[in-house]
Formats: C-alpha cells, sequence, structure tokens
C-alpha cells in the first residue's frame, strides 16, 4: 500500500492518496465522503491503521468512486487506483509530472500531484463539497444584508452545488 505510519508526517486529514496497490478504497476523513451508510461486507485493515487491525463496515462514496470505507484511525485516505480506473472515471498521466482524474459529473480534473517518498497526492479540502445549505438559507432569508454581486455568486455556487449533485 504505502509506508508506514511513521513516514507519513506532513500529510493533512484531507489529503488523498492514489494507490495503485489498494484494491479497495479507505479514508479517515469523514468530511470527504457523501452517502455514508452500515454495509453487510465488513472488511479488516490491518498495516494501515494505528494499532492492532480494525474491522469497518461503514462505507460511502467519494465523488462518485464506492464504496469507500470509512476507518478513522487510518493513516491516510487511499484511493484505489483500480476502483476509479474501474468505474465511469478518466485516469491519464502527465509525463514527469502528475495523474489527472476525471471523475464523473465533476468538469476540472483533479490533480494528484507528486509528494514525499513518491506518493501521489491530492488535496481533499479542494474537493469537499461545501455545507451550502445554512449559508443559502441565510443569504435568501437576508438577501438584503448582501451586494448583488454577493447574492448572484451565492446562487451561482448553489447552482454549481447542485449540477455536481451535492
Amino acid at each position: 500500500m504505502f509506508m508506514a505510519h511513521e513516514g507519513m508526517h506532513g500529510l493533512r486529514d484531507t489529503d488523498i492518496l492514489l494507490d495503485t496497490q489498494a484494491n479497495v478504497s479507505v479514508f479517515r476523513h469523514e468530511a470527504l465522503l457523501q452517502d455514508i451508510r452500515e454495509t453487510p461486507n465488513a472488511i479488516q485493515i490491518s498495516g494501515f491503521v494505528k494499532g492492532a487491525a480494525e474491522h469497518t463496515s461503514t462505507i460511502g462514496s467519494f465523488l462518485g468512486v464506492e464504496p469507500v470505507y470509512f476507518a478513522p484511525n487510518g493513516a491516510a485516505n487511499i484511493l484505489s487506483f483500480n476502483q476509479v480506473e474501474r468505474g465511469d472515471h478518466k485516469i491519464s498521466w502527465v509525463r514527469n509530472s502528475h495523474f489527472e482524474v476525471r471523475f464523473s459529473g465533476i468538469e476540472a480534473p483533479v490533480r494528484f500531484q507528486v509528494r514525499k517518498h513518491g506518493l501521489y497526492v491530492a488535496d481533499g479540502e479542494l474537493l469537499r463539497a461545501p455545507t451550502h445549505t445554512t449559508m443559502m438559507t441565510t443569504v435568501g432569508e437576508r438577501e438584503s444584508a448582501y451586494t448583488k454581486d454577493q447574492v448572484h455568486r451565492a446562487r451561482a455556487a448553489s447552482e454549481m452545488q447542485a449540477r455536481l449533485g451535492h
């Protein structure tokens, strides 16, 4: 999979590793997942979690990739290259630079740049669905408190979120 916990310094909770050796995707950061639920198909994870092996039956999806298992004690957010490739997504290699993944329903490609230890990492913070509901309710209820430009941008953001399925 990748180097052990001790070698993972420098990864943020929202960083996502594109892993060519992983046969399943496993995330430790719950906020990156959508449609979180329990499955009867529990898995045991070892060599990836802090401490002993861990069982998990909690899954979700990430930009249309599923199942993605949730393991809060995991070392990182691991996205299985094979699982992405088998889905309705396109992976390309930009020579001597990075991987680009075009997830279904997302126009712009996601870049996985090489980092420490040769790991290909994307910043999941940029991919996370913002919690727009509260903001839109607030803007909608107090529209007069905002400039026309702010209201226009909020509506455009809401429309984009709807198109992305969030």
